[in-house]
């Protein structure tokens, strides 16, 4: 009796957990990408991970972009994003999508944007969002609108899309 006034919900401990790990998969898959790109390693166990060699292109991508943003226009919005989502401040839903890929797909045919391109596969921008849902996994927690009130008020990043 004492245990149901403390925790009304049966669920309750299991209901924590599942959030607690959906906190953790964007980190975790983030991690994992960023350790993958050096030889000799390797992911195993009995979960796939999902858009892993795509979204190395894409980083590498953004990154080269961001470089050239804060050098050439000093406008370092890029590396400002980039790294709230290194942070998990912004999740990679942010990070990843449509505009943000508009934007870096613009190198003048570099070798990186070719490999992006051919990940991608296919050719018509209004598709992107719909391969980027397909490619990137879903990260299902909620994105707090607080954090997201208080990232559209620092400049010179907006992210209230």
């Amino acid at each position: 009796m004492e245990a149901q006034r403390l925790h009304p919900d049966p669920q309750f401990e299991r209901n924590v957990l599942l959030r607690m790990q959906q906190a953790i998969d964007p980190a975790w898959w983030l991690s994992s990408v960023a350790d993958l790109r050096w030889r000799g390693v390797e992911h195993g166990g009995p979960y796939e991970l999902k858009g892993v060699d795509f979204a190395q292109k894409y980083i590498n991508l953004f990154t080269k972009q961001a470089m050239k943003k804060a050098d050439k226009e000093k406008d370092n919005h890029l590396f400002f994003m980039q790294f709230l989502m290194n942070a998990l401040i912004l999740p990679p839903s942010e990070y990843f999508k449509v505009d943000v890929l508009d934007m870096i797909l613009d190198d003048n045919g570099s070798e990186e944007e070719m490999e992006l391109r051919a990940a991608l596969r296919v050719q018509d921008p209004d598709l992107y969002q719909q391969k980027l849902d397909e490619i990137i996994p879903l990260f299902q927690l909620e994105y707090d609108e607080g954090i997201k009130k208080l990232l559209g008020t620092l400049e010179p990043a907006s992210f209230n899309g």
